[in-house]
């Protein structure tokens, strides 16, 4: 600080929402993700048909709609499938709000 008076030091109202910047520049690189992310979640059909097993060797390419239809359709495990559903509906219910919170934030 040689050479700095007190009048030199930026205002505390500058440095208090200082913060809030780094939100401003982050949150459209968070809801562009967010958007891939929703999409992420309905690939089912390129692991279904590149999958011989509908799942690929040790369940490498399993997805949770893949789970769904193997627990549901092949398992006959009904009540695993209708959990995982609506598991898979929660996710896309959040990942939705979060993309919708911070589209509104501009």
């Amino acid at each position: 600080m040689a050479g700095r008076s007190v009048t030199d030091l930026p205002a505390p109202s500058l440095t208090r929402h200082r913060k809030w910047w780094g939100l401003l520049f982050v949150a459209p690189a968070v809801l562009f993700f967010a958007v891939f992310a929703i999409n992420a979640f309905q690939a089912f059909v390129l692991q279904y048909e590149m999958t011989p097993d509908r799942g690929g060797p040790a369940d490498a390419n399993l997805t949770l709609g893949l789970l769904i239809l193997k627990y549901g359709f092949q398992y006959f495990r009904m009540g695993e499938a209708a959990a995982a559903s609506v598991l898979l509906f929660a996710v896309i219910l959040l990942v939705t709000a979060a993309q919708l919170w911070l589209g509104r934030q501009k």
